[in-house]
């Protein structure tokens, strides 16, 4: 095989295995945004682009923290590093985005000998779960006041 068929074969693989990983994530229920080491969006799906009412080409190179930590009233979403092991932990804040409640799940994504690859964040529309839980707990309070 000369040098040229490989280096198109080598190409072809790629593209192959690239579409593969966006149909995986295209298929994912949930929205998924990933972003580069430095933070910046690179991808993200569907279900993604809806919960943020933006298409994806909006979303991409924006700063994950900025999309996560603006919006979220309980929690700035920024990874969380142990000042002792230096291990990076998932930041799970809800976020309120366009009337919805949205539970987010930030997560680095590391190789195995600790080197930063980048993030992954995961987005779960939460809202009819919410509402039912505050329904709840003031059908309960009014309850116990009769």
């Amino acid at each position: 095989m000369s040098l040229s068929a490989l280096t198109v074969f080598l190409l072809r693989v790629r593209e192959e295995e690239a579409t593969e990983r966006q149909a995986i994530l295209e298929s994912i229920a949930d929205g998924v945004v990933v972003a580069d080491a430095s933070g910046r969006v690179t991808m993200a799906n569907a279900a993604a682009e809806r919960i943020f009412g933006q298409p994806e080409k909006q979303l991409q190179g924006r700063s994950i923290r900025q999309l996560f930590g603006r919006r979220s009233p309980d929690a700035e979403a920024t990874v969380q590093r142990d000042g002792a092991t230096g291990q990076a932990s998932a930041v799970q804040p809800t976020l309120e985005l366009a009337g919805k409640m949205v539970r987010a799940s930030l997560a680095p994504v590391e190789r195995r000998d600790g080197d930063l690859l980048g993030y992954v964040g995961v987005l779960r529309d939460v809202t009819r779960k919410v509402v039912a839980e505050r329904a709840k707990s003031e059908f309960i309070s009014n309850v116990s006041h009769i």
